[in-house]
């Protein structure tokens, strides 16, 4: 399974090539979208690829935009884009994924 960030991955598969077969090793790219919300300032912080583009006082209203940013990203750009956010406790949590 290819890894996050256009980060390759490898797939095994055998060629046709008769007795002893050999192994091709094909590298596989899957660039994906990730925008995150996070704590900042009194409010939060939304995170483009890790880089700030927007902050928002309320957090539902950052879910609310970051989803729509998230599908009209995949909707026009076919890029497979997942909006985190952070919880309570600093972690973060999937909301929603558009592939």
């Amino acid at each position: 399974m290819p890894l996050r960030n256009g980060i390759p991955a490898a797939t095994l598969s055998k060629s046709s090539a008769g007795p002893g077969r050999f192994f091709r090793l094909e590298l596989t790219y899957m660039v994906t979208s990730s925008l995150q919300l996070v704590k900042s300032g009194g409010g939060w912080q939304l995170l483009d690829g890790g880089k700030p583009v927007l902050w928002f006082p309320e957090r539902e209203k950052g879910l609310e935009i970051a989803t729509i940013m998230a599908d009209a990203r995949n909707l026009y750009h076919g890029l497979p884009t997942a909006v985190e956010a952070q919880n309570d406790d600093g972690e973060f949590e999937v909301i929603a994924a558009f592939a």
